[in-house]
């Protein structure tokens, strides 16, 4: 499956785009954001990436050098152990990085992952803006580790930061976060993109991303969080520079999503995958503790994570997975694949319902976690 163990190879037929079969993704990818502590990924690592088969990063997720340490000393690399296929990795560029450092940064990205050769390398994001339903972050030198609703402290010598609530996507009431702060290990995250970024710098970006795929750095492009017109965009955009196009999009998915009515359709024509993140609904529990969801997996005796697992993969075809214990995850792989059970048309038309709860807690307006699929938004970018 992986390209990980073999030499790059630079000849004259691989130097120009050419019409290709779709890329075949692992369907179901073991995910590691917020996954920080070495002892944790090593274990996640060995006892999952041989089971899932693909592993999803990112470099702002400041874990590289940690997972290309545990799949290096579980002997992944060149056909695997045991007879275990070389496991798919694919990782995301931040959106801080400039075109003339792209290059740059995906030879760092296979230095810390300690592969020659990625599977995938998405945009992470198609603009330099920030997540809709959050504050602004104009400090490179701090980050808001926690936050809550008391009043502050003023005897306290904590640093902080104060948000009205309604600003962060929490309850409207009138109240306010205090926000702790400390210094930040990943300053990239929140440095401030040139005043003069426009929608031609996402393609300026892409333009280097492709030359990747030539000089032997990745097989694969895709984009994460964009909305159907970016990627339209970005389409024309690459048939028209003879450009490799993305075979993967990675958004956000969960029965609180509203796709576009032919983004599928869409997908399917220009050989693109869907890959699904969130479809849980991020920290919140809203959708697991939903008594819908709660009443579909009694009837199929599975967890609740299960059945919103499967109302993914049903919809797009491909999901990430991620907990910070192995058993949960090889036991949602393994239930993923399994044959013996599935969610009926009725219910799946149940939970399409939850679009019309929109006004609940923890989430951002429209019913999204992050709230990228808003594209009639005017704060959206181009």
């Amino acid at each position: 499956m992986s390209s990980i163990s073999r030499k790059r190879k630079r000849t004259s037929s691989s130097l120009k785009p050419s019409p290709s079969p779709p890329a075949v993704f692992p369907d179901v990818m073991l995910g590691t954001y917020r996954m920080k502590d070495d002892k944790i990924i090593k274990k996640v690592i060995k006892k999952c990436l041989p089971v899932c088969g693909g592993l999803d990063t990112a470099t702002i997720y400041g874990n590289q050098p940690s997972i290309g340490r545990a799949i290096a000393s579980e002997g992944l690399l060149g056909g695997g152990r045991d007879g275990v296929p070389t496991p798919w990795v694919q990782t995301k560029l931040w959106r801080s990085v400039k075109p003339e450092d792209v290059v740059k940064t995906i030879k760092k990205d296979l230095k810390d992952l300690q592969i020659e050769r990625l599977d995938c390398w998405l945009m992470h994001w198609p603009g330099p803006g920030r997540h809709l339903n959050y504050p602004p972050v104009t400090r490179t030198d701090v980050t808001v580790v926690k936050a809550d609703v008391r009043e502050p402290d003023p005897s306290s010598s904590e640093s902080t930061l104060l948000y009205d609530i309604e600003d962060v996507g929490g309850p409207s009431k009138p109240s306010l976060y205090l926000a702790s702060k400390i210094p930040n290990a990943n300053p990239s995250k929140v440095i401030s993109c040139p005043s003069t970024w426009s929608p031609s710098t996402r393609h300026k970006i892409w333009s280097q991303m492709s030359k990747c795929v030539d000089l032997g750095y990745t097989s694969t492009l895709g984009v994460s969080n964009f909305t159907l017109p970016q990627l339209r965009s970005l389409l024309t955009y690459c048939s028209t520079h003879n450009l490799h196009p993305p075979t993967l999009l990675q958004n956000e998915f969960n029965p609180l999503i509203t796709l576009p009515p032919n983004l599928l359709n869409f997908l399917h024509i220009n050989n693109i995958t869907y890959q699904a993140h969130t479809c849980l609904g991020g920290r919140s529990k809203f959708l697991l503790n939903h008594p819908t969801v709660i009443k579909i997996a009694e009837k199929l005796r599975v967890e609740t994570a299960d059945v919103l697992f499967r109302y993914a993969k049903k919809k797009v075809g491909n999901i990430i997975i991620k907990s910070d214990y192995p058993e949960k995850v090889i036991k949602n792989f393994r239930i993923m694949k399994c044959g013996e059970w599935d969610i009926t048309e009725e219910d799946m038309n149940r939970l399409d319902g939850f679009k019309e709860e929109v006004e609940f807690k923890g989430f951002g307006e429209g019913g999204t976690v992050f709230s990228w699929v808003r594209e009639e938004s005017p704060s959206f970018y181009d």
